[in-house]
């Protein structure tokens, strides 16, 4: 198996992470065969501050304005509902699964966290404050 190397494109131009170690991976690949270089965006899982954000402010306030103490199933409750279900197999058997918001990108939090927001805003007539706008 090739490992993966880290590149930067910079004015369109590769730029190798760490070029010795790619060169030395090269040396074990069988000779005069065709292979197959893909390019994809390294991928950030969400951060400790958004984390702290989410759980601390988004998760807080709504818990809060609907009486709820157990912050975890509000949480499940918002992920079931903006998330949806993935397929799970256990003993041949396929059961739903709600995706773990600890496996999105930070992107992909971000706007996981701007739709339970507008929903909030809308549904529950809750404003939750900005991020950059409050203190977590």
């Amino acid at each position: 198996m090739f490992p993966i190397h880290r590149i930067k494109i910079v004015h369109g131009i590769l730029k190798r992470e760490d070029q010795a170690s790619f060169d030395k991976s090269l040396l074990t690949l069988k000779h005069d065969w065709w292979y197959d270089e893909i390019i994809r965006a390294v991928r950030v899982i969400r951060t400790d501050r958004q984390n702290k954000y989410y759980w601390g402010i988004v998760i807080d306030y709504i818990a809060r304005h609907i009486g709820e103490s157990d912050k975890n199933a509000v949480h499940k409750s918002l992920a079931m509902q903006f998330l949806g279900y993935e397929k799970n197999m256990i003993g041949g058997v396929e059961f739903p699964t709600v995706p773990s918001t600890a496996n999105l990108s930070t992107v992909e939090f971000t706007e996981y966290i701007e739709t339970v927001r507008r929903w909030a805003a809308e549904f529950l007539n809750l404003n939750i404050p900005d991020p950059k706008k409050v203190e977590y």
